[in-house]
């Protein structure tokens, strides 16, 4: 909440940041929890086992079996997190009108933090989505607010556009249903051998998308079956070249993947923008200053 100034001098509000860094404070607990779960997890052993099974056509496919799946609860755990990052820039919103006005603005108003990949849908609208969103809130900060907007990194690098990643994470939460975990093989090598006689018929890398979730019992890449010098066919085996590096994905709103790197990014990226303006405001409570 913001403080009142004390009413003999003055009947102006000022800005108290404090909400805002509680809810970006509570955020980052819960995914430091997050990554300890996550962690402990592949600690003890990794989720999935690649067998080899012979096909009609002459191939050997090397199908996935899921050993354990991904916990339910860390897609529960990802949009709380989510829903704590958001509600802090909704915060940082609302103090910024009450720095611009020096009161706090009408609950009508409903202020938010806008966050928009289409520069038409931000502007629809007479008042626009972006005037009602900063009701109150001075132009210098609307400018700052304008340049951060997904929008201005274009339609394809919008998507990763951190704010789009956070609306993403949130708004299905909110809107929609639970987030969907998903373990997937983010790096690795993958050589297929053949067990006698130490040929290696083909090499392949084995990257699965993290959306859709991989099923147990996938094919997850099909290899001709080997056969050795006496003509005799020998059995084929998948070998990592490199150990697996395993991540977790989660399925953001409008099926978006949101990996678990964003949300860690996300946290960083959400202190940045309230320090930004922290700084800026105090500069302007500086006798003799004042902020661009």
């Amino acid at each position: 909440m913001a403080r009142p100034v004390d009413p003999s001098v003055s009947s102006l509000l000022l800005p108290d940041f404090d909400s805002c860094r509680a809810r970006l404070a509570r955020g980052k607990e819960k995914l430091d929890a997050l990554n300890g779960s996550v962690t402990t997890f592949f600690a003890n052993g990794d989720p999935y086992r690649l067998v080899p099974e012979d096909a009609d056509d002459g191939q050997v496919n090397i199908k996935l079996e899921i050993v354990k799946p991904a916990p339910v609860d860390w897609g529960d755990a990802a949009g709380e997190i989510g829903n704590d990052l958001r509600s802090a820039l909704d915060h940082l919103v609302y103090q910024l009108a009450i720095e611009s006005q020096g009161s706090a603005p009408p609950k009508i108003a409903r202020t938010q933090f806008p966050i928009f990949l289409s520069e038409s849908e931000y502007r629809r609208g007479k008042p626009s989505q972006r005037d009602r969103a900063l009701h109150g809130v001075a132009p210098r900060h609307r400018r700052i607010i304008d340049d951060l907007q997904p929008y201005q990194r274009g339609p394809n690098a919008g998507r990763r556009d951190p704010l789009e990643i956070l609306r993403s994470a949130s708004n299905r939460d909110k809107h929609r249903d639970r987030h969907t975990p998903a373990v997937y093989v983010k790096k690795s090598g993958l050589l297929p051998a053949a067990d006698d006689d130490g040929v290696h018929p083909m090499f392949a890398s084995f990257f699965p998308n993290p959306y859709p979730a991989p099923k147990h019992g996938q094919t997850v890449f099909a290899i001709a079956r080997h056969t050795n010098a006496a003509g005799v066919d020998v059995p084929v085996r998948p070998l990592f070249t490199e150990p697996p590096v395993f991540g977790v994905a989660f399925i953001g709103d409008d099926d978006e993947v949101v990996l678990l790197e964003d949300l860690d990014r996300l946290v960083m990226y959400v202190a940045g923008i309230i320090d930004r303006f922290e700084s800026r405001v105090s500069n302007r409570r500086r006798p003799g200053s004042r902020a661009p």
